[in-house]
């Protein structure tokens, strides 16, 4: 397996392009009598010049059993610091939750389209703990100050925008689902 990767690799072929273009030059004989020299040379030339492939290697993605876990260390989070949101923000986090709950108890159907499945992931990982926890930890007097935006307004353009995006993933997840019953019939 090893050899035939090498025989496709990026620094094979430009190794052996060269190696070719010098026995070209000896075919027209511009190479000279130390022509395998050169068609060596050239092709070492070639292949040690070339940077190696990169190889990606690509996690697969989490299962939905760890989604929730995520899902529910958030809400815990969130429940035990509700007192300092705000009413909208709680109801746009709490919104967003029970759609984000019903897109993982069809993870056949969300992963049936990988960018779906990446925006779950993000949403529950990155944006929603993010968003909420900033609001949390940001000093109740940075507010006060002139010209800053209140915080309040801040967390809650950005849970819209989360819940916005988590609609249309759930749109777009029972459209699967429809489709999917359908070819079923």
């Amino acid at each position: 397996m090893g050899i035939s990767r090498y025989l496709q690799s990026t620094r094979n072929l430009v190794g052996s392009g060269l190696g070719l273009l010098a026995l070209g030059l000896h075919a027209l004989s511009l190479a000279g009598r130390y022509w395998p020299l050169v068609v060596a040379g050239s092709y070492l030339a070639g292949a040690l010049s070339t940077p190696p492939d990169r190889r990606v290697a690509l996690r697969e993605p989490e299962p939905a059993e760890e989604l929730r876990t995520s899902l529910t260390r958030l809400t815990t989070t969130v429940g035990q610091h509700e007192v300092r949101l705000p009413l909208s923000a709680l109801e746009h986090v709490r919104r967003t939750v029970a759609m984000l709950d019903e897109l993982l108890k069809v993870p056949v159907d969300l992963a049936a389209n990988p960018e779906n499945w990446f925006t779950v992931h993000t949403v529950i990982g990155v944006e929603l703990p993010t968003a909420v926890l900033t609001f949390l930890n940001q000093p109740r007097w940075h507010s006060a100050l002139p010209g800053v935006r209140p915080g309040e307004m801040t967390l809650i353009d950005e849970l819209e925008a989360i819940e916005t995006k988590v609609a249309a993933v759930s749109d777009a997840v029972y459209e699967v689902s429809v489709r999917r019953a359908a070819n079923e019939l």
